[in-house]
């Protein structure tokens, strides 16, 4: 339900996001939107990191060391990151 429920917001919040960069394009003049994805997709990424390394802190969490310790696994989360980076 926690997944469903984050997927929502992500949506949500891409919805708003795209509305007001299309605001930003227009009132600027650009024929482009490369500046705001890269820096959407830092930020994404420092948040990421920073609640992954609270969370093996904190928590003890040992999803890295299952991770990296099955083929798998791995391959797997390769193949869904491939599939979120092009889609």
């Amino acid at each position: 339900m926690q997944g469903l429920i984050l997927v929502l917001m992500s949506l949500g919040f891409d919805g708003l996001t795209q509305t007001q960069t299309d605001k930003n394009h227009k009132e600027k003049s650009r024929d482009f939107a490369y500046p705001s994805m890269f820096t959407n997709n830092l930020i994404g990424l420092f948040l990421s990191g920073a609640m992954y390394t609270f969370g093996a802190v904190t928590e003890g969490d040992d999803t890295l060391q299952r991770i990296m310790s099955s083929p798998d696994i791995l391959a797997e989360c390769v193949i869904w990151g491939l599939a979120g980076s092009v889609g």
